[in-house]
């Protein structure tokens, strides 16, 4: 399998080589032409970082060897680890703000001097970037941008962010109308606090105030819902248009309405998500009809 066909914008592969051979180094890997493995590998790098037309920036690919060329990796016996390896996991989990170029410049310098240690050879960790740039682990933790919301009290009236992953502010207890329309976003996260959905009947004093908060986010796929929400109304054509939403996660049971159009359009949505809506929203409080077009 190439490297282009996993389909991540970004890839990072890292090679611990402790059976590299000297000779047979990262520059092998990428530039012999007589040895069909190494070719490939070598063109998949370069393919990976092609911009594709519906792409908004270059992918980054970056590619990780524990050694140089005409170097071994070498193992740390007493520590159950490659050399390499014992100085990056640290890494990895400590300072993922620091990405994984920088990751490996801290650190190089440390397998040297171990390996000169350990068995008076050298090791010098081997990084190549390609496209955009530095690759950054996630963190597991999303916060929200205040910069990002325009808020009234505990209303969300707009989202004005460009990210593809969203979480709406803790305090938030309704999402108003139109507030997502047409977002350019891919997965939006529900604190348990948010009871309406662009459907409050106490503020109606907002124009279109419960129709369409994420209408026409043709990108959107996941929407999640944190633990104990108190979720009570979904308002008209809250996801309307949403070609690409598939999934709908963590929905609390006791849901008062769903209204009319909420989902229509949402060609892609799970079989198990619209039954998930249709257990957890009390009896005739569901108007939607997945299949209006209107």
């Amino acid at each position: 399998m190439s490297i282009e066909s996993i389909g991540a914008m970004d890839t990072c592969l890292i090679l611990d080589c402790c059976q590299n051979q000297p000779g047979r180094g990262i520059d092998a890997f990428l530039s012999r032409e007589d040895d069909d493995l190494m070719t490939t590998c070598a063109r998949d790098i370069q393919a990976a970082v092609r911009p594709q037309q519906t792409m908004r920036r270059l992918p980054a690919t970056i590619l990780v060897s524990s050694c140089s060329a005409d170097q071994c990796a070498y193992e740390w016996q007493n520590e159950g680890h490659s050399i390499f390896t014992y100085f990056f996991l640290p890494e990895m989990k400590n300072h993922r703000d620091r990405g994984i170029a920088s990751m490996i410049s801290r650190i190089r310098n440390s397998v040297c001097d171990k390996a000169h240690e350990l068995y008076r050879q050298e090791q010098h960790p081997f990084i190549k970037l390609e496209g955009s740039g530095d690759i950054f682990f996630p963190t597991g933790e999303i916060i929200p941008n205040p910069s990002d919301f325009k808020i009234q009290g505990d209303v969300l009236k707009k989202y004005v962010g460009n990210s593809d992953i969203v979480k709406i502010p803790e305090n938030i207890r309704v999402i108003a109308g139109c507030c997502f329309h047409y977002a350019r976003i891919k997965k939006i996260i529900i604190p348990a606090k948010v009871e309406f959905i662009g459907d409050d009947p106490g503020m109606n004093i907002y124009t279109n105030y419960e129709n369409g908060a994420f209408e026409s986010c043709d990108e959107l796929e996941t929407v999640v819902f944190e633990e104990n929400s108190q979720l009570r109304s979904i308002g008209l054509y809250a996801f309307y248009g949403c070609r690409n939403l598939k999934s709908i996660i963590g929905l609390p049971k006791g849901i008062r309405t769903v209204k009319s159009y909420s989902f229509g359009k949402c060609t892609q949505l799970s079989e198990n998500s619209k039954e998930s809506i249709k257990m957890n929203t009390i009896p005739g409080g569901l108007t939607d009809n997945w299949n209006k077009d209107k």
